[in-house]
């Protein structure tokens, strides 16, 4: 049993092919432009939905705290109602 967790574990290590996306404010950020981080830790994100909006300061001062661990933290907004206006 031991053996089929570990096969299981290394399917969710296996390397993300590179990908962009553009933020609020027109600018494209690739995965490759954070390959020098230790981690990446991308949440995602509703701005319409009163849960999420309540974890945001939680989840600044993680970030704060973090970041200078070289490990980068990324923010997706990934509801369709959500725009790309910046607010």
């Amino acid at each position: 049993m031991l053996a089929s967790f570990g096969a299981a574990a290394d399917d969710y290590l296996k390397p993300i092919k590179d990908f962009t996306l553009v933020d609020q404010m027109g600018e494209t950020h690739s995965l490759s432009d954070y390959e020098n981080k230790d981690y990446i830790v991308m949440y995602v994100h509703g701005s319409g939905c009163p849960i999420a909006r309540l974890s945001v300061p939680e989840y600044k001062e993680i970030a704060a705290t973090y970041r200078s661990k070289n490990i980068e933290f990324l923010m997706l907004n990934s509801f369709i109602q959500d725009d790309m206006k910046p607010h």
